[in-house]
């Protein structure tokens, strides 16, 4: 995938400033403040969101002229501010997304959540609506996969068996979340973004005092962990 010269305004006030970006392997997280445009970007991305300048294309074609057909094998997408309302089931949601026909028990497994198979999605945590809603994303086994605040609800083990499922997957991943932490570990590529603009992308070295202070106005802490892993603490001032 990539994006040339995108542009977009809400009611004519610009909130996207010309960004262009490639994206084409492993993980790539955008982070930023709230409010500044991120779920935008995520949807102008995998063709939520349609009256932008510029050009989106995904193997040399442009994605608004791409069939649905041809976006539903190519790209999903999963938005952790949507609802679901209703009596259906854990089961057609699964079934719902399953357009390959691929085993998805194995993801339900992996959870130990085979047994909420049948029961009413409403009648689910919200942590576990959470995580059955990625999985769905996931089951699409599409080559792009766009992920808006994946880690938001999660406790401690549904975020680090999530993190491990993408972290292994052969799928493209393109992350918003706030959780700089588990994205600091988890990307391959980074894009720290504000104002409605790209200020500095590269890998995970980017991620340092002085840029993220940038972004966020606030302080962080930078450490390696005993494996190796980059990780990241906000010093909070009470």
């Amino acid at each position: 995938m990539e994006a040339k010269n995108i542009n977009f305004s809400y009611e004519k006030k610009q909130v996207i400033y010309d960004i262009s970006l490639k994206f084409d392997q492993g993980i790539t997280a955008l982070i930023g403040p709230n409010g500044s445009g991120k779920s935008t970007i995520l949807k102008i991305l995998s063709g939520q969101i349609k009256n932008y300048q510029g050009i989106i294309e995904y193997d040399h074609k442009d994605i608004k002229y791409l069939s649905i057909s041809k976006k539903s094998r190519l790209l999903s997408y999963f938005n952790q501010r949507e609802q679901i309302y209703g009596l259906i089931s854990v089961r057609s949601i699964f079934e719902m997304s399953n357009i390959q026909n691929i085993d998805y028990f194995k993801y339900l497994d992996y959870f130990d959540l085979t047994d909420k198979l049948d029961l009413p999605f409403n009648q689910l945590s919200g942590g576990q609506q959470q995580v059955i809603l990625v999985l769905a994303v996931l089951c699409e086994q599409t080559p792009y996969v766009y992920l808006d605040e994946p880690f938001n609800n999660l406790d401690p083990l549904y975020k680090e068996s999530l993190v491990k499922l993408i972290k292994n997957s052969d799928q493209h991943f393109f992350i918003v979340d706030h959780d700089l932490d588990t994205l600091a570990i988890l990307a391959d590529n980074i894009l720290l973004y504000k104002d409605g603009r790209i200020v500095e992308s590269g890998s995970t070295e980017i991620l340092n005092e002085d840029n993220l202070k940038k972004v966020f106005g606030t302080e962080f802490k930078i450490y390696q962990d005993d494996s190796g892993n980059k990780r990241l603490i906000q010093s909070l001032r009470v």
